[in-house]
């Protein structure tokens, strides 16, 4: 795996909604990338780290639960062979080595 020690990625911001994309790092990546059913999960746990702060819960293992409670996942899975995921990931490479130096 290119990064063997994440067996599995977490997904946020809005180019999270396609799912082209997820299945897409899953493969250049050999790992699971996980997407949250609510996309605004960096929304949330902001919330739930000032509501820390503030004392609504009374422990980290009780915002915990309601992180957990009021989030579900969709789990994108490696399915390319691996010859052909690192041949994408060598044009993503040199897609982005393109770009740059146009600032």
């Amino acid at each position: 795996p290119l990064f063997p020690s994440l067996p599995i990625a977490l997904a946020h911001l809005q180019v999270t909604a396609n799912d082209f994309f997820l299945g897409f790092q899953a493969d250049v990546m050999e790992a699971t990338v996980r997407r949250p059913a609510m996309l605004e999960i960096t929304a949330l746990g902001a919330a739930i780290a000032a509501g820390l702060a503030v004392g609504v819960w009374p422990s980290l293992d009780e915002a915990k639960k309601i992180q957990e409670a009021a989030c579900t996942y969709k789990e994108f899975n490696p399915t390319m062979a691996k010859e052909d995921a690192m041949e994408r990931k060598g044009k993503w490479n040199d897609a982005i080595a393109r770009t740059l130096n146009w600032a």
